[in-house]
């Protein structure tokens, strides 16, 4: 299931972020203000592996789902960045259901990206509901 669902979150990028943004910070405001941060976007349709059969007749997106989607972010930012060497922290907030465009906001541990303790947040937006603010994570990553 791991690389095809790495497979499948790399065809669910809407590309990858340049340069930081400059935004409102999402609510929470567990991202730390001064640094930079960067938002990737993930379209996750209602054939995405990580639905199925999580749950069958309500599909939610499981939080390994969310840690992966964290994981690509960083890497995509820095390639080199191949290993989650320990979650620091996690909390889910809210269900992710199928379809959703999901924002995952990606904060490294210094101004520019490299290994070290990042800080990610995701909510998830649909067509048919409200925004939901999905998780907050704070990643160990390294090469």
């Amino acid at each position: 299931m791991m690389p095809r669902l790495a497979e499948a979150i790399g065809r669910a990028a809407l590309g990858t972020p340049a340069e930081p943004e400059t935004f409102a910070r999402p609510a929470g405001n567990f991202l730390k203000p001064g640094l930079p941060v960067w938002r990737g976007l993930y379209d996750l349709d209602r054939d995405f592996p990580a639905f199925q059969g999580h749950f069958e007749g309500r599909p939610v997106l499981p939080a390994l789902a969310q840690t992966l989607l964290a994981k690509d972010l960083a890497g995509r930012l820095w390639p080199e960045l191949d290993r989650i060497t320990a979650i620091v922290s996690a909390k889910f907030l809210g269900l992710v259901e199928p379809p959703a465009q999901v924002s995952v906001y990606a904060q490294p541990p210094a101004a520019r990206p490299g290994p070290g303790q990042w800080r990610f947040q995701l909510a998830a937006a649909r067509a048919d509901g409200p925004a939901v603010e999905a998780a907050v994570l704070r990643l160990e990553l390294s090469c």
